[in-house]
């Protein structure tokens, strides 16, 4: 007897095998039996004919640390299909931690996660994921490692090269880390303190993970004029350390460098084609989005988020910024040039006294206040001590598909949990793939889009017991209707669930019926090395 009989489906089973109709019986977790079941019996039957039945989704960009132990049943995802997510990107992770820097951590992890207060006593990753599997979660979670995490425990905000001794302990937390369940080690290339690394500290660095047998995730140092040559050092990184490369969230920013997409996806296809593991993630909308510090030149955070607000009081500093916004800076993302101040939107903020601004441009909220813009920005940052997130539209739809379309892209929502008016994609990233991409578009084929959601993905990570619709695989299940399935989010209204998915399992547990949240909480801590002692299912 099994513990559920999946009848009459068409089965996607993720490696992009035409659809064909069975049935899927699971027991124990496990998917028992594929095929058809009519002889044999089950605690419960459901019919799902006409749908589509196949492996769970896997949000592989992710910055749900926070919000797994503030809300751990993650139904902005689990709404979606989405039964792993991937988390510890872009360097922030909210372990390992000292004791005499918890506090300059903390306080940068709020400006983009949100409230944090209760979470600081965890202060190893083992104990960060062990919390995680006691609380219980709606989803699978993976972690990386964040670079930001490790630099800010071992050197602050110091705008330097790492002595030896410093060096070598980044690497002991690294190490303790990986063999305490991390996936691998992820950069945010961009963001204080991780942007004053050279090269050869993360070549350095990934030389432990690649040992340990994890991945190197980046977002890489420019994706707008230094694109290139930020793709180019990612690739290097594999190459000098013989680790596997990740990229995050793909995609050229500003018009004058959306021409730079060949030659983009060429470096990619070929170090892959030499033999050099490396995969990116994408998400399918023109806008990104981040914390709102992000728009200050690097040298504007050395010390720390404390400096950098006493630094954002002095005249001079300000208009010494306000000359950088207006210039391209070398070794510098700058957002402002590249975008506009009418492409970046207020996404939230801390406080209640600027509530009125999420979901509005920083030109509109300009117009309103009669301030000049730059100096709106510097008296925001300060007024809400850097916890503000934003929207930035700087991407275009011809080079997005073209991303999608590549054998190397898996997807991720990057969504952000901090609160307010959320980026869509949030909630909407699988959804709004199938129905605009596949059933109305034709961008992808069903079966092209469902083994990059979760087949390619399980891959990556090296859990081999995931992602397929097979016998004695975990039975991470999502059923939904291809012709009613639709995202509702949108970055006016963005906090609104999909319809058409119907059933979610997570390891043969219903937390989805009927479109509806059972509120059961079957997630498991994918420990990395728990893992890969389990390659043979």
């Amino acid at each position: 007897m099994f513990d559920l009989i999946i009848k009459d489906g068409y089965v996607v089973d993720g490696t992009g095998k035409a659809a064909w109709r069975a049935d899927v019986g699971v027991l124990d977790e496990r998917i028992s039996k594929i095929g058809s079941l009519n002889e044999f019996s089950a605690k419960k039957v459901i019919d799902v004919r006409g749908s589509i039945v196949c492996p769970g989704f896997v949000d592989f960009h992710s910055h749900a640390d926070a919000e797994l132990l503030k809300e751990p049943s993650n139904k902005p995802k689990l709404m979606q299909g989405v039964t792993t997510e991937v988390i510890g990107n872009c360097g922030f992770s909210l372990a390992p931690v000292s004791e005499d820097r918890k506090h300059m951590l903390r306080k940068y992890v709020e400006s983009l996660l949100g409230k944090t207060e209760s979470f600081w006593n965890l202060t190893t990753m083992g104990g960060y994921l062990n919390q995680l599997g006691k609380n219980g979660t709606g989803v699978n979670v993976a972690s990386y490692v964040g670079h930001q995490a490790l630099r800010i425990a071992v050197m602050g905000f110091d705008n330097r090269r790492p002595a030896k001794k410093e060096m070598a302990k980044m690497k002991d937390l690294l190490l303790q880390s990986l063999r305490q369940g991390a996936i691998g080690l992820s950069t945010g290339l961009i963001y204080p303190p991780g942007s004053y690394a050279q090269t050869e500290e993360l070549v350095e660095l990934c030389r432990v993970v690649a040992k340990e047998g994890g991945i190197y995730t980046t977002h890489i140092r420019s994706e707008s004029d230094e694109m290139i040559e930020s793709i180019r050092e990612a690739l290097d990184v594999g190459r000098q350390a013989g680790v596997p490369v990740h990229i995050s969230h793909l995609k050229i920013c500003g018009k004058k460098n959306w021409s730079k997409i060949d030659a983009v996806l060429n470096l990619i296809l070929k170090a892959r084609e030499n033999g050099l593991d490396v995969t990116c993630d994408a998400y399918p909308y023109l806008a990104g989005s981040t914390m709102l510090m992000a728009l200050l030149p690097p040298w504007v955070l050395e010390g720390g988020l404390e400096a950098m607000l006493g630094k954002l009081k002095k005249y001079e500093i300000r208009e010494k910024i306000k000359k950088d916004f207006a210039r391209p800076v070398k070794g510098w993302d700058n957002i402002v040039k590249n975008a506009g101040w009418e492409n970046i939107f207020i996404s939230w903020v801390y406080t209640e006294q600027n509530k009125d601004m999420e979901g509005k441009s920083l030109q509109e909220i300009t117009t309103l206040s009669g301030k000049d813009t730059a100096e709106l920005l510097f008296d925001l940052l300060i007024e809400e001590k850097g916890r503000v997130t934003m929207v930035v539209f700087q991407q275009c739809e011809e080079n997005m598909r073209r991303i999608m379309k590549q054998p190397m892209v898996m997807f991720g929502s990057d969504g952000i949990y901090s609160g307010g008016k959320p980026h869509p994609r949030l909630y909407g990233t699988f959804p709004r793939i199938l129905r605009k991409y596949v059933r109305e578009e034709k961008l992808l084929s069903l079966e092209e889009a469902i083994c990059k959601m979760t087949y390619l993905p399980n891959q990556k990570l090296g859990f081999t017991n995931r992602g397929l619709i097979k016998e004695n695989f975990f039975a991470d299940i999502v059923v939904f209707n291809l012709d009613e399935i639709r995202d509702f989010a949108t970055y006016k209204d963005p906090e609104r669930y999909p319809e058409g998915i119907e059933y979610v399992l997570v390891s043969g547990e219903t937390a989805v019926e009927k479109g509806t949240y059972t509120g059961s909480l079957p997630g498991k801590v994918l420990f990395k090395q728990a893992n890969l002692l389990q390659l043979q299912p």
